[in-house]
């Protein structure tokens, strides 16, 4: 009987492990039919489950198509940008990638990326392009072809400590706010002890001013970075000088802010030591975690007008793809307003790319009972005064950046800032045309 229940279960076995096998044999069939698309994003960790999520949606509704996905970590071991640039350089990019729009044009420019142009305008009613952020479509276009779809869209914002306002019985700042405003109301939010110290500030962190954002900032006062066509810096001008001037005058001679080694700059902010702050759409959730007080937003302050630089991430396919059809239905499904929705509106991180889900987006903070309350004035700058940042290959703002601290200082005047400003950026123009 033993050996006969030992026959039976090695028979029982066998067949099991054969149906294991033909199980297996059938799921690989089923995955080699299907058409493989790999797809590379560069997020944060927190992002992994959501892409996961979407991804696994996107491959039920489209069950010819099986997505590889690879997310190298934003802020991790592997630079990011010099994966894409060596990956391009060796015919190894996936069929979809991630890009930062405003400054990864240059692979399109050389071939590494798919021409969509046609797709886009095929698809557009399905796409519907329209929705998408006007002032961003500078960078998802080349010479007025489209070679990606957004992903999410930038801005910096005025950010405001109310519990400080309120204290020194000031109105919050509005819409028709001028940084003049912020200079008058500065000096009362100013405060210093009985030796003269300062212990309180009216401003923080107005680095952005010389970041890749700043030719909004220069061109509220009539200034430029380049010429229209980007091969020519345009620093050296009356309207860039009064736009360098301001920063200056608020450290050197309102002294509303601390000058370069003064404070710690960009952390005085979140320890309640300063009432106003430049920051980014997407930094509403730091503020949350870091602020022990009640704070808002309002849009920039104006200049002689108000111009606001925004730039955004977004998807773009590799020119070597052997399925475009395919990783263009994923690309499509990526910048979907439901993809979108999930991504960027439902975490409460940066700006939607669609006009669509601006307001959606603002609710998600406010129905929360999240600050800012005034979630919505970050997204309504970007819809009536958004401008693309300029769409060049280099870090431009690096030319700019470079004199930031002697002119804060009081080192060098706003004249001879933009001189060097202008003259610097030329240099990196010209040597990138060199490569």
């Amino acid at each position: 009987m033993l050996g006969r229940h030992s026959i039976i279960s090695k028979s029982c076995l066998m067949s099991a492990l054969a149906l294991v096998a033909l199980l297996v044999a059938v799921g690989l069939a089923q995955a080699a039919s299907k058409v493989q698309i790999e797809l590379w994003t560069n997020h944060r960790i927190e992002d992994q489950p959501i892409f996961e999520r979407l991804i696994n949606e996107f491959m039920t509704k489209n069950p010819d198509i099986h997505v590889e996905w690879t997310n190298i970590l934003d802020g991790g071991d592997i630079d990011w940008n010099n994966k894409i640039a060596t990956s391009a350089a060796g015919g190894a990019l996936p069929d979809v990638f991630y890009v930062r729009a405003g400054t990864d044009q240059q692979y399109f420019r050389s071939g590494f990326v798919y021409d969509i142009d046609a797709m886009i305008k095929r698809d557009a009613d399905e796409i519907h392009i329209r929705d998408f952020v006007d002032s961003q479509l500078a960078e998802l276009k080349v010479d007025g072809r489209w070679w990606a779809v957004p992903y999410d869209y930038s801005v910096i914002g005025l950010y405001y400590n109310i519990d400080m306002f309120d204290k020194a019985g000031l109105q919050h700042p509005t819409e028709r706010w001028t940084w003049y405003d912020v200079i008058e109301a500065g000096k009362r939010l100013t405060v210093t002890d009985a030796e003269g110290l300062t212990v309180q500030w009216a401003f923080d962190n107005i680095n952005w001013w010389f970041s890749q954002w700043c030719e909004g900032f220069f061109m509220s006062f009539g200034g430029s970075v380049f010429n229209e066509d980007f091969t020519a810096a345009r620093l050296n001008t009356p309207g860039t000088v009064r736009a360098l001037e301001l920063p200056q005058s608020m450290a050197q001679i309102h002294r509303i802010m601390p000058a370069p080694g003064q404070a710690s700059i960009g952390r005085l902010f979140f320890g309640g030591q300063a009432a106003m702050t430049l920051d980014g759409s997407w930094a509403t959730t730091t503020h949350r975690l870091n602020n022990p007080f009640e704070w808002d937003v309002q849009m920039l302050p104006k200049g002689d007008t108000r111009v606001v630089s925004a730039t955004g991430g977004a998807w773009a396919m590799a020119s070597s793809t052997k399925h475009p059809e395919e990783a263009f239905r994923l690309l499509k499904w990526l910048a979907s307003p439901n993809a979108l929705r999930e991504l960027i509106v439902k975490p409460i991180r940066s700006l939607p790319p669609r006009k669509s889900l601006m307001r959606e987006w603002a609710k998600q903070i406010t129905d929360a009972g999240f600050s800012p309350r005034n979630a919505y004035a970050l997204a309504e700058q970007v819809l009536l005064f958004g401008r693309n940042i300029p769409t060049v290959s280099f870090r431009f703002h690096a030319a700019i950046g470079a004199y930031r601290d002697a002119l804060l200082s009081g080192a060098i005047s706003p004249q001879q800032a933009a001189y060097e400003m202008e003259r610097e950026l030329n240099n990196r123009i010209q040597e990138a045309a060199r490569k």
